[in-house]
């Protein structure tokens, strides 16, 4: 698997010129759309957090959409790409974000200009977005290289709570091995 920005976490420079790349791109994939940073990625003495959560964000201005795209250190021997929709309060209003957590490659970079111009441009609604998300989840290995968890994460939407994933009750059988390697790949 060949990776961009591969040294991102390890590396200032590099981390910062990756940031650099994912707002040059989304402003190449949402021409003529106006979007501003909306999550604070700085602690309280404006040192940037440097940990890829996330890399990039946006909202789109006078919308109720945002995204939020998390990098991870790549460490996958194939394509790592997970996505979903999640709702915040933002001054009185809802906003629904597209959450991206990948390792970064020229596959996930394309996966994720999909998604984003399906999402943003082709104004798909949450739930048309989520039918697209769970046909990629389905065929995209997790970290551990192994499909069957992809089958493990129910989403449970609240009209009032964020988004939670949760393992379902007819998979908590599968306590033991499998479940410490669930563990393990929820940590990472």
């Amino acid at each position: 698997m060949k990776f961009i920005f591969e040294d991102f976490l390890k590396d200032e420079k590099t981390y910062f010129e990756c940031v650099e790349y994912w707002k040059q791109l989304f402003e190449k994939i949402l021409p003529n759309i106006e979007f501003e940073k909306y999550f604070n990625t700085t602690f309280g003495n404006g040192k940037d957090f440097f940990d890829g959560n996330p890399i990039y964000n946006l909202r789109i201005k006078n919308s109720d959409k945002a995204v939020f795209v998390v990098q991870e250190k790549p460490e996958s021997e194939n394509v790592y790409f997970k996505s979903w929709v999640d709702e915040f309060e933002a001054e009185n209003e809802t906003i629904e974000k597209l959450v991206i957590v990948l390792e970064l490659s020229e596959k996930t970079e394309s996966l994720t200009k999909n998604l984003v111009r399906n999402w943003i441009i082709n104004n798909c609604s949450s739930s048309e977005i989520e039918n697209e998300i769970k046909s990629l989840n389905t065929c995209i290995t997790n970290k551990l290289n192994k499909k069957k968890f992809s089958e493990m994460f129910i989403i449970e939407k609240n009209t009032k709570e964020q988004l939670n994933i949760s393992v379902s009750e007819k998979n908590k059988k599968l306590q033991g091995k499998n479940n410490i390697e669930l563990q393990e790949l929820l940590a990472v």
